[in-house]
C-alpha cells in the first residue's frame, strides 16, 4: 500500500502541537491525524 505524499507543512504542524501538548504518536497515527486535517482543512 502507497502511503500518501505528506507536505512538510502538515508533518510541521502535527509534530508541533504533539510537541507542545507532550503528545507521541505512531507513524499510523500522525498519517491518520494528517488526513483528517486535510479532510477538513484545519
Amino acid at each position: 500500500m502507497s502511503r500518501p505524499k505528506i507536505s512538510d507543512e502538515d508533518l510541521g504542524r502535527v509534530m508541533g502541537i504533539a510537541r507542545c501538548l507532550k503528545l507521541s504518536f505512531t507513524e499510523e497515527q500522525t498519517l491518520a491525524i494528517i488526513a483528517v486535517r486535510c479532510r477538513l482543512r484545519l
